[in-house]
């Protein structure tokens, strides 16, 4: 893989640091942030064209009868940020009066009705400022009326009643909802204004909230001129949904999402490439922050090993920002101890196989013995065990693929064929610290250079002052140390 698509190489070869005390470099580091993006500024994964086409699509409706959408995608897949652009492309439309609403921040089915109906009259309100009081008026009296209704039906009675309804005797008592629904509709027509609701962090919600808020929709959805677009994981709260209907299940859930959503939209995919282009610039800027350098051949043998080993688990951004952050926090406290290669590919275990990685620490013996002279029904024997720990560790991979993690990054972690060489090599090229090495700009002195030079990278590391398996061995324990681990 050409090193320009890796921008540590050209960093490494051009740039020098001064050497800062390890506290100053901590204090300097700065990290990945998960926050949702809120302009297409900042898109990086064209998510922005697909919002401005919904946001396009539900402005320009010349039916004015309610619609909802759903956008659909597991966690980490950039809805909000999706949402957030929707937004901004819903300021091309003057006739839209955007609603955010966040049922998280409310609780209980009582909180969720009175918080939507505040929002949207809030919202309205700076809207139509002439109309403020009128709207706000008919939709607070909607929803108390909306909300008795709702714990009426459901034989429950309300925390309190008397906040929800006027007295006995006021004129609002006798006042239905389809008259108030009929009076707010006809203030949003004579305005020529649409709402656009948008609510996320559904799938964040307790079971019963979850059902809280579908129940609020297709309660209020009715609305003339008003769409929805509902932000969630479908799988998830399918299941949730689901677990209403005992043996049903998550097929009941998804039959009852279908009679609120409309119009359900799954949001594409990230872009293979685009995702990796982050993870690499991202560990660029954490090994600068940590001024640590390297050569071309370590950049290059990274990026192929995270490519043909990682990247197959690299779904979301959430993921890439995860890893990133977590390389960004060890580098420093294990520059010394650990080669930077080493670490950036095991922190990646760590991150996109958690199972593996356990695996490995309580299993490292089968991971750092072995070698040639291993008897033959012993190596046998491990490989066996370590087929095994691959498949428990990771079932939902397929057999190519675990093949492919096992020789394309594992082999090179823990080239179990090559462990006697290194121990041999390691006689010839002395014990050297890690910066006199040619990852550190030097070449070592003695006759030992060529027969090192020979090797790959990963088995360069572990030619280094002692064999691969203590360096491997006090790497992994050191890691564990500084994730809180025993």
């Amino acid at each position: 893989m050409n090193a320009d698509w890796f921008p540590c190489a050209s960093v490494a070869k051009s740039l020098t640091y001064p050497a800062l005390p390890m506290d100053d470099r901590t204090r300097q580091l700065t990290y990945s942030s998960d926050q949702p993006i809120h302009s297409k500024r900042k898109d990086r994964f064209s998510r922005a064209v697909f919002a401005q086409r919904i946001a396009d699509t539900a402005a320009s409706r010349s039916d004015p009868s309610s619609i909802v959408i759903g956008l659909y995608g597991p966690w980490g897949c950039g809805k909000t940020s999706t949402l957030n652009l929707v937004e901004e492309a819903l300021d091309d439309h003057s006739n839209v009066v955007v609603v955010r609403f966040n049922p998280w921040l409310y609780g209980s089915e009582e909180r969720q009705l009175r918080g939507f109906f505040d929002t949207l009259a809030a919202a309205l309100g700076r809207s139509l400022p002439t109309k403020a009081e009128e709207i706000g008026d008919l939709l607070q009296d909607y929803g108390r009326l909306l909300l008795l209704a709702s714990f009426s039906v459901a034989g429950v009675g309300l925390p309190n009643p008397s906040d929800a309804l006027p007295r006995i005797g006021d004129p609002l008592a006798g006042v239905k909802l389809d008259e108030l629904k009929q009076q707010i509709e006809e203030v949003l027509e004579q305005a020529g204004k649409r709402v656009m609701v948008l609510i996320d962090d559904i799938d964040r919600l307790e079971r019963a909230e979850i059902q809280a808020i579908f129940k609020l929709v297709k309660l209020s959805a009715s609305f003339a001129s008003t769409s929805y677009v509902l932000s969630f994981d479908d799988e998830m709260v399918a299941s949730s949904l689901g677990e209403r209907y005992a043996q049903a299940g998550h097929e009941a859930g998804r039959d009852y999402l279908a009679k609120i959503i409309q119009v359900p939209l799954h949001l594409p995919p990230f872009d293979a490439i685009e995702l990796r282009q982050v993870v690499f610039d991202g560990i660029a800027g954490a090994l600068r922050q940590s001024r640590i350098e390297l050569a071309e051949e370590e950049v290059n043998a990274f990026a192929r090993h995270f490519i043909e080993g990682l990247e197959p688990r690299l779904a979301t951004a959430r993921h890439a920002k995860l890893y990133i952050n977590s390389v960004t926090f060890a580098l420093p406290l294990l520059e010394e101890e650990a080669h930077p290669v080493d670490l950036l590919l095991m922190e990646g275990i760590r991150i996109f196989y958690p199972k593996l990685y356990l695996a490995i620490r309580e299993n490292a013996e089968l991971f750092l013995s072995g070698g040639r002279n291993s008897d033959q029904n012993t190596e046998s024997t491990q490989r066996r065990r370590i087929a095994d720990l691959l498949r428990e560790s990771a079932p939902d991979i397929t057999p190519e693929q675990c093949a492919s993690l096992r020789r394309d990054l594992l082999e090179s972690l823990f080239p179990r064929e090559l462990l006697d060489a290194v121990r041999a090599k390691r006689a010839l090229v002395g014990r050297a610290g890690r910066r006199a090495w040619p990852w550190r700009g030097e070449q070592p002195n003695d006759e030992g250079s060529e027969q090192y030079g020979r090797l790959e990278p990963g088995e360069r590391r572990r030619a280094e002052g002692t064999s691969g398996e203590d360096v491997l061995d006090d790497n992994l324990r050191r890691m564990q140390g500084i994730h809180g681990e025993t």
